[in-house]
């Protein structure tokens, strides 16, 4: 596990906890040359993460038209066109039905089909949201104690009450728990308390982010536009 947390890009960017969950949850599949490893339009009911190998990502305007009954004989050709356009190559590392997974409202929006053999890593999209949004582990946080202390202005917390109040509720947070705990304190001090109500937009894509959030209650969806 932990040389594939080491050797693969995509666990880049996510902390230890979170990557031996993921890979508790996850499958192996091999999929054989030309064979789709995603198809646009169908349900995003699980992302892969490519291991060996590497993969071709189509998209195509009418998906519904390519004949998924006759692909074996595509493959033999190794024609496809039906596909749409070539958006690009994936190797190791890379994944397919992210984007989709974490919206958690979308189809696949491309085919991913497998140039040679492809070993992949296959985590279901309920698991994968599970474990990238869970903030806490699970535990409740208790959010009035956090909303009167941050309702106040920074100058006017005591750092006791930041240690005792903010740093205790948040004390699983999988983000805060990387940091040392200076660099806790500090991101703390400076925080001010939200409350968004259902459906509201939090951050708009393409604008600065000036600003980021840490989730104590509820949830959020993301979503991304494609260009």
């Amino acid at each position: 596990a932990r040389m594939l947390e080491e050797s693969v890009k995509f666990f880049a960017n996510v902390n230890p906890q979170q990557a031996a969950r993921l890979l508790q949850a996850a499958s192996f599949r091999k999929i054989c040359m030309g064979d789709p490893i995603v198809r646009q339009g169908d349900e995003a009911t699980s992302l892969l993460i490519i291991i060996n190998g590497c993969a071709l990502r189509y998209r195509s305007a009418h998906p519904e038209h390519v004949k998924w009954s006759t692909w074996e004989a595509n493959k033999v050709r190794g024609d496809f066109s039906p596909l749409g356009e070539l958006v690009e190559r994936l190797g190791v590392g890379d994944s397919a039905g992210e984007q989709e997974v974490v919206a958690g409202c979308l189809p696949y929006v491309c085919t991913v089909v497998a140039d040679d053999e492809v070993e992949a890593m296959e985590i279901p999209a309920a698991a994968f949201r599970s474990i990238m949004w869970d903030l806490c582990d699970g535990l409740p946080v208790p959010t009035d104690p956090i909303a009167d202390l941050l309702s106040r202005d920074p100058a006017d917390r005591s750092r006791e009450e930041v240690e005792g109040v903010l740093l205790e509720s948040l004390a699983s947070s999988d983000f805060l728990e990387q940091l040392p705990v200076d660099v806790r304190v500090q991101i703390t001090e400076a925080m001010t308390f939200r409350r968004f109500p259902t459906s509201a937009v939090i951050s708009h894509q393409g604008k600065e982010g000036g600003l980021f959030y840490l989730v104590v209650a509820g949830s959020v969806a993301l979503h991304r536009l494609v260009l």
